[in-house]
């Protein structure tokens, strides 16, 4: 990159995020803007305080996503389509864009659903486990042991929201544990371990446990993109380590996971945060735990982003 850009880029980087060159642009200048806001953020509290918005919206909704609470608190409109656009691109961008959003509105509705089927197991974790030990345990011995012993034909069967319901009101302690629930019961889990317990290293532990076991179903359906959103936030907000967000950037990479608009948007945040950081003494944390290259590696993997699933 040559001086007089990289100089521009360090001046206004959400304009870098709100210029890419995308079939639905105006949805990622919307987001951009939305993580960028008016002005530039001058402390970690401050910093802090945008992720405790999620920590909440998290506990509230169960899970994170563009809720109407979401898109009141960071002004996220609508998509809309380049007004540029001739006719029949217009009309054929506008439907591309309807369609992913819809896809990521129903995987969200889909999601609380699962939640909802699972609220005696969720409400046995709240209540029942008190330390991140225990929390450990359950997440071991009830969730990831209950998969890899379950039938191959069982855990890769679509269960109905009816037949998680039973199981968990059954026994709250040991829910039924499949492709579909696995991830759900992951992220709530270490959510916990992390918010609830200040445990981030637990956390740490068990997702790289999962990476390890030489179960690929474990991994595939274990770790989707929605434990991984969770995993980038959690990484951002407990830790501001941005060398374990360059990690994981590379690990959706290399193993094909698809990012939605939350990896969009998290990482968004991750690249306006580091590169309007202007003074030494809060620039220090991204110089122990980072070094330039990382920023660049964020910034490349939002720019390359080019469909959303």
């Amino acid at each position: 990159m040559g001086s007089q850009s990289a100089h521009d880029e360090a001046s206004d980087p959400a304009k870098f995020l709100s210029q890419l060159k995308l079939p639905y642009q105006d949805f990622y200048k919307d987001f951009s803007d939305s993580v960028s806001g008016k002005g530039q953020m001058t402390s970690f509290e401050e910093q802090k305080s945008f992720h405790k918005i999620f920590n909440y919206l998290k506990n509230e909704h169960g899970s994170i996503g563009i809720t109407d609470t979401v898109k009141k608190i960071t002004g996220f409109s609508d998509l809309t389509v380049n007004q540029l656009l001739g006719n029949e691109e217009s009309r054929l961008a506008s439907e591309k864009s309807s369609a992913i959003k819809k896809r990521f509105d129903d995987k969200l509705k889909h999601n609380r659903e699962i939640m909802e089927s699972l609220l005696p197991t969720l409400e046995y974790i709240n209540n029942e486990i008190n330390d991140s030990e225990q929390l450990s345990e359950f997440v071991r011995s009830e969730v990831l042991e209950r998969f890899l012993q379950a039938d191959k034909s069982e855990l890769l069967k679509k269960h109905s929201l009816s037949e998680i319901s039973k199981k968990s009101m059954e026994d709250a302690s040991k829910p039924l544990v499949d492709k579909e629930t696995l991830p759900i019961l992951l992220r709530f889990c270490l959510n916990s371990m992390t918010n609830d317990f200040n445990s981030f290293d637990e956390t740490m532990l068990i997702i790289n446990y999962i990476k390890r076991h030489q179960s690929i179903e474990l991994y595939e359906f274990g770790l989707n993109i929605d434990v991984y959103n969770s995993l980038l936030e959690q990484i951002w907000s407990k830790t501001e380590n941005l060398q374990l967000i360059s990690a994981v950037v590379d690990e959706l990479k290399v193993n094909a996971i698809q990012p939605d608009m939350m990896t969009y948007k998290i990482l968004a945040q991750v690249y306006l945060t580091c590169m309007r950081i202007k003074d030494e003494v809060k620039a220090e944390p991204y110089l122990l735990w980072g070094e330039s290259g990382d920023i660049y590696k964020v910034k490349d993997f939002i720019g390359g982003i080019k469909t959303i699933h």
